[in-house]
């Protein structure tokens, strides 16, 4: 009902108005200048201390931490060899942490498609090549009574248009011909063995 759904949004809000003022506090004592940002899709840390360092958490850590990190007890950056990396030492616990899921994933397939100059059918297609449904960088389901929307974020917008720019205009047009074969085939596969299945 709409009153509790109200109320959903309002607590919603309130904690993430909480969380900015933590935030807020937390630079304050630190310091503007030793402060540093974690992009928990990406891995990218994001400090102005270091000039022209692009700090990278490993992907398979970071797969643990998008999700489960709260605090850090213990950090050592180790530039002995390449650019700087983050060593995470101590205890990894679980963060109970709601992501709005309009704010972090508001694209759906129409939207790519617009935004790549190409039919949502290319756009379904081009998603399936690249598995990027599952990933949480680039997909969320959300449930809706009985239907299931999917939603992308930024980064599947960005990854899509430097694969199709790696193309010439000569030879995009017949990938994408390709792609709606390939596209094709694979989901007549799907639908045969479903039916097998049952």
């Amino acid at each position: 009902e709409y009153p509790e759904l109200k109320k959903i949004i309002e607590e919603y809000r309130e904690r993430e108005r909480q969380m900015w003022i933590k935030h807020i506090e937390n630079i304050a004592k630190i310091g503007p200048t030793n402060v540093a940002l974690v992009d928990l899709f990406t891995g990218e840390i994001n400090t102005t201390r270091l000039h022209n360092a692009r700090l990278v958490i490993d992907e398979k850590l970071l797969e643990d931490v998008r999700d489960k990190i709260k605090f850090v007890e213990e950090g050592r950056f180790s530039e002995k060899e390449g650019e700087p990396t983050l060593k995470i030492i101590g205890k990894v616990e679980t963060a109970n942490v709601i992501l709005d899921p309009n704010q972090y994933y508001p694209y759906l397939v129409k939207n790519i498609a617009d935004e790549l100059n190409i039919t949502q059918y290319e756009a379904q297609a081009l998603i399936w090549k690249h598995e990027l449904k599952g990933n949480k960088k680039y997909h969320i389901k959300i449930q809706s009574g009985k239907s299931i929307i999917h939603k992308y974020s930024k980064h599947t917008i960005d990854f899509l248009k430097k694969e199709l720019e790696k193309l010439s205009e000569d030879t995009l047009q017949d990938f994408l011909k390709n792609l709606r074969k390939e596209y094709y085939n694979s989901s007549i596969k799907t639908k045969r063995r479903k039916r097998h299945n049952r």
